[in-house]
């Protein structure tokens, strides 16, 4: 290649490293602002003051030339209004080829794609419209529309494309002559929705003044942040406290999405307060709170819900509604919360869209993993099907970063942190690690296709006790580290994630473990819920009512339902019973026949052993059933749990004496125990100190259909009381 050639090799790249022109306006550059190009933009239109929105004449953006800029800037004051009613009505109906498949999702255009839509060509753009308009789904329309959508057809008419014929001057004329029929539409059109809505009152109009004292809600909102957010990624702490301080010096006026997230807050935090009398009445305020939070998301004002606010907000009242026992179907909320979420995009990678900053990208991550956890959770509670896969999503996981480390005017993420530093994140993407494996497990265990093979079975429960490993090692490196980390909390996280992953193995090995008795290839799936058990049921050792408890993990247990029942869930109680049952049989069936019933020498080291294994798992029910009758006492109409528990332990005593006949004995314990709870009721509703929380009598445990038996024990309708 000869010299005179060089300057032709270099000439392209020089071009490709200048620096661009500027496109957005010069009041959002001043002011670092996120411009949306329009004229006038959307920032400078929700200005407090009244901008002049203008562009350089170096401008260049969307479809217009940069020597049209000046000429549209000084053209604004007087039709700026018309091109903004008339473009925000076009953009409401979707029409235009762009708005269609960027709602639809669709990456950053390259090559000659992106080329194209930088504007370097000769038509006007008097509708404009930015690469990427998804951001606006959630203040707008609210929307997102999937292929199949009847807008994706409507876009073929390609109307915006169509009218740019009639040239700058004609449509500018057009949009002046449409602007106040536009404005009238919308008027007539408001004003007939609005007659024909129903009205609805309010369940608490006024929710901010049910609050209570600034000195309990610090109290109770340190409590959520310190037990809650870690596990399920909610709310950006740095904002949510920049907006609390403001709602307390009433510099500013509070949103609504806001008041709702606090007070939901607030009631997640009663849930591990000590003070069992202050948290009695936190909550019995917070089953009001609910109500207000379900009007707001599906009543009369559920466009105003369709928003990531509507999104955090839902995530609370779901984990309050579990966590405080307020009752509900929980996979009609978790089912109802995908929705909600996937309806604003959030399934979707958010750097896809140019419109998100780093922040937003960010916080979108955590939300989305949040709701497919709820949403996995809340389908092994209900062992009803999961109807979300791994293929109805892209989101990637968030990054290992803490809260103070990005903020919403974060002009780039910093680099995440290795797995092995603690961050705010740290405890979601222990568990996203799993959620992969744990999402299919739920599908394949409460579906109704093929199930689970038994080598399936034991190749998922390894990987679980692997996760499980993990977690134990991470929490204690974390507790044993110098940098003064949050004892109480790390040992509430270690417990509750270690209580969690274990449910997933029991549930997933409980239906062979039923079979051991009959097939002895199946030991090894009774072995291993039992030993689930054991280790869930001693997270309870903490709980030692009447006395106070100080252990967080405990109290939640008192005061949770489904999984954040912990060590006092239905599943641990029933699972223990019967494994003892099953012992105390096969160790009656060994004896010989004619051989009378009387209970065996002791003996024989056989027999010994025997009892000297049983007996652990018997105290540790007979502890569970002494705390079940103190937190009866306390007001929480729990009967179920300790209904089946005392019939359960009479009959295994039964058993031990050498009975054949257990069920006189165990008739007659339940009968008194009937009797015991009609009496500790009485008192807990006469005092009214301790409001009753969960008082109506519709609320049921979560359903068990592996125990077919058990709710028809002895006859009895248990589901006639609340677990």
């Amino acid at each position: 290649m000869t010299d005179p050639e060089v300057p032709e090799i270099v000439e392209p790249s020089a071009r490709r490293t200048r620096r661009r022109s500027p496109k957005s306006c010069e009041q959002c550059r001043k002011r670092k602002l996120r411009c949306d190009r329009g004229l006038p933009c959307r920032p400078c239109k929700r200005s407090r003051g009244a901008l002049q929105c203008s562009y350089s004449p170096d401008t260049t953006r969307g479809a217009a030339s940069s020597s049209e800029a000046p000429r549209r800037a000084s053209q604004s004051a007087s039709n700026s209004e018309g091109q903004a009613d008339v473009a925000v009505i076009l953009d409401s109906l979707k029409f235009g080829r762009e708005r269609f498949h960027t709602a639809g999702y669709q990456p950053p255009a390259t090559g000659d794609q992106a080329k194209n839509s930088n504007g370097n060509n000769n038509t006007p753009d008097l509708f404009p419209r930015p690469q990427i308009r998804i951001g606006t789904l959630e203040t707008d329309k609210t929307r997102l529309f999937g292929r199949a959508h009847w807008v994706h057809a409507l876009a073929q008419f390609n109307l915006i494309e169509k009218l740019q014929f009639l040239g700058p001057s004609a449509l500018s004329g057009l949009q002046e002559g449409m602007g106040s029929l536009c404005r009238e539409v919308a008027s007539r059109r408001s004003s007939l929705k609005h007659h024909r809505t129903l009205e609805l009152n309010d369940p608490l109009p006024d929710l901010a003044r049910t609050l209570p004292p600034k000195a309990t809600c610090d109290q109770l909102l340190s409590n959520y942040w310190r037990f809650f957010e870690p596990l399920f990624r909610v709310l950006h702490r740095v904002s949510f406290e920049r907006e609390y301080d403001s709602y307390w010096t009433g510099s500013t006026k509070p949103s609504t999405s806001f008041i709702l997230k606090l007070s939901m807050a607030l009631g997640l935090g009663a849930v591990v307060h000590r003070d069992l009398e202050e948290s009695g009445r936190i909550r019995y305020l917070a089953k009001s709170w609910l109500y207000a939070v379900q009007w707001w998301l599906m009543g009369p004002m559920e466009k105003a819900a369709r928003s990531l606010d509507g999104v955090q907000t839902f995530c609370l009242a779901v984990l309050l509604r579990q966590a405080s026992s307020l009752g509900g179907a929980s996979s009609i909320s978790t089912d109802a919360l995908m929705k909600l979420a996937m309806s604003v995009g959030l399934h979707l990678d958010p750097d896809g869209f140019s419109v998100y900053g780093p922040f937003e990208r960010e916080l979108r991550r955590r939300i989305w993993h949040t709701v497919l956890e709820l949403t996995v959770m809340g389908s092994l509670d209900t062992t009803l099907p999961l109807l979300i896969t791994s293929d109805d999503y892209n989101c990637g996981p968030p990054s290992n970063l803490s809260d103070t480390e990005i903020g919403s005017d974060s002009d780039d993420l910093p680099q995440a942190h290795p797995a092995a530093r603690f961050t705010d994140s740290s405890i979601q993407l222990l568990l996203q690690k799993s959620l992969a494996r744990r999402l299919y497990m739920v599908r394949k265990m409460n579906g109704i296709q093929k199930p689970l093979s038994y080598e399936e079975t034991i190749e998922l429960g390894k990987e679980l006790k692997m996760q499980c490993h993990d977690i134990a090692s991470f929490f204690h490196l974390r507790m044993s580290s110098t940098e003064g980390y949050d004892q109480d909390a790390c040992e509430f996280h270690r417990k509750f994630l270690d209580s969690y992953l274990r449910r997933y193995i029991l549930f997933l090995h409980r239906p062979f473990a039923l079979q051991a008795g009959k097939d002895p290839r199946y030991h090894l799936a009774r072995k291993t819920c039992l030993e689930c058990c054991q280790i869930a049921s001693s997270h309870s050792a903490g709980l030692n009512l009447p006395q106070k408890v100080t252990d967080e993990f405990c109290l939640m247990a008192i005061r949770g339902s489904g999984l954040f029942k912990g060590p006092l869930c239905q599943d641990v109680i029933i699972h223990l019973g019967l494994e003892l049952v099953t012992q105390l049989e096969e160790e009656r069936d060994l004896r010989m026949p004619g051989e009378p019933t009387a209970p065996p020498s002791s003996a024989d080291p056989l027999i010994q052993m025997s009892r000297a294994g049983r007996q652990p798992l018997i105290d540790t029910l007979r502890h569970i059933l002494g705390q079940l009758r103190h937190i009866i006492a306390l007001g929480q109409p729990s009967c179920k749990r300790y209904f089946l528990l005392s019939a359960a332990m009479v009959h295994i005593e039964e058993l031990e004496a050498g009975s054949s006949n257990p069920l006189p004995a165990a008739m007659a314990q339940l009968t008194k125990c009937l009797k015991d709870c009609s009496e500790l009721l009485r008192l807990a509703s006469a005092d009214v100190c301790q409001p009753v929380a969960d008082s109506d009598p519709a609320w049921s445990d979560e359903a068990s259909p592996d125990w077919p038996d058990t709710f028809g024990l002895l006859g009895f309708d248990f589901d006639l009381l609340v677990g």
